[in-house]
């Protein structure tokens, strides 16, 4: 739960030719190195960070079930899918996390026989900015679809965990839901591998 974040990213939009200025609010998870020194990594979906133009301005990173003097960082986008059917960003604190417990989840392609849990800032729900909501029911259904799988709006970009042998695994990115029963997800495995320096990647299913 500590590696979770809530993102905060300033955006704009031209409407009827008027710029709109509004923050996208989404989730993200920060992700183990391979150094296992302090991360600066995270994990989100790009189409949270696709109307991110002003570069003047951080995105804001809060990890709420962190210890409170590190809660609050801001960082930059590193690389990402540019479209919603690549639906992944790497983001880069502009300083390493300060808790000791935050040492970030390495990354697996799901184990499709077993079930995963979906994890989010989701603000449609009651505290869903300041507490981690998440669904531990979601089932494999197809490639990168959750069934009996919930995830709200805020949801986006945060992970589906799966857990062996103790340890918790990013099994996707939330891209999309109905917020009822279908979640869809990004896999880890679709990641560059040129990307994956430096990063902790299971890949022996």
């Amino acid at each position: 739960m500590r590696n979770i974040a809530a993102i905060d990213v300033p955006s704009e939009k031209r409407e009827s030719g008027q710029r709109r200025h509004y923050t996208e609010r989404c989730s993200g998870t920060l992700l183990q190195s391979v150094e296992l020194n302090r991360p600066t990594m995270l994990m989100t979906a790009w189409h949270c960070i696709e109307h991110y133009a002003d570069l003047s301005k951080t995105i804001g990173v809060r990890f709420p079930h962190a210890a409170e003097k590190a809660r609050s960082y801001s960082a930059r986008v590193y690389r990402s899918g540019t479209s919603i059917s690549s639906d992944w960003a790497l983001l880069k604190l502009t300083a390493p996390v300060e808790d000791p417990k935050l040492t970030g989840l390495p990354l697996a392609a799901p184990w499709e026989n077993e079930k995963a849990t979906a994890l989010g800032f989701a603000g449609a729900l009651e505290q869903g900015r300041s507490t981690l909501s998440f669904d531990p029911r979601c089932v494999w259904s197809t490639t990168n679809r959750w069934a009996s799988c919930q995830s709200s709006k805020g949801s986006s970009g945060g992970p589906l965990v799966q857990v062996r042998s103790d340890q918790a695994y990013l099994v996707g990115v939330i891209s999309q839901g109905d917020s009822q029963e279908l979640t869809l997800s990004w896999s880890p495995s679709e990641l560059p591998i040129s990307l994956r320096t430096g990063l902790r990647f299971h890949d022996a299913h």
